[in-house]
């Protein structure tokens, strides 16, 4: 019996973490770069950080988080990393716009997102009626 179990735990395969599928811009949009990255609050914090900011040279201006997708499957994602990376920039345009239509930058909003999260997580205190003892 315990064989049997272990058999099923292994035959679903390796557990990868969730993928996400991004699109950056600078602030006059002209250029769009489509990357991956396995943790986007950690991208969210590194396009915000000057000093760890990939993209945020002296040459070039702050680039800013306008789309992004999330994949459970790594698999998955590289193949939509793949054909993503030979659209058009109209093509590209054209999903930002459906999503985001303004091309606001999303990094403030995956950050606070994350704040909140731990906030609400960390409270030990789940309402009313709480039992001290």
């Amino acid at each position: 019996m315990v064989i049997e179990k272990e058999w099923l735990e292994l035959s679903k395969g390796p557990v990868f973490p969730s993928k996400y599928l991004y699109f950056i811009t600078n602030p006059n949009r002209s250029e769009i770069i489509v990357g991956m990255t396995d943790d986007i609050v950690r991208f969210a914090k590194s396009c915000r950080n000057e000093h760890e900011n990939l993209f945020n040279t002296a040459e070039l201006a702050p680039y800013r988080l306008v789309y992004f997708e999330e994949y459970a499957d790594i698999f998955k994602a590289k193949d939509r990393y793949r054909l993503v990376s030979k659209w058009t920039r109209s093509q590209k345009e054209k999903l930002v716009r459906l999503h985001n239509q303004e091309w606001t930058d999303l990094t403030e909003a995956i950050i606070i997102e994350e704040l909140t999260k731990s906030i609400t997580m960390k409270n030990p205190i789940q309402g009313p009626g709480f039992n001290y003892n």
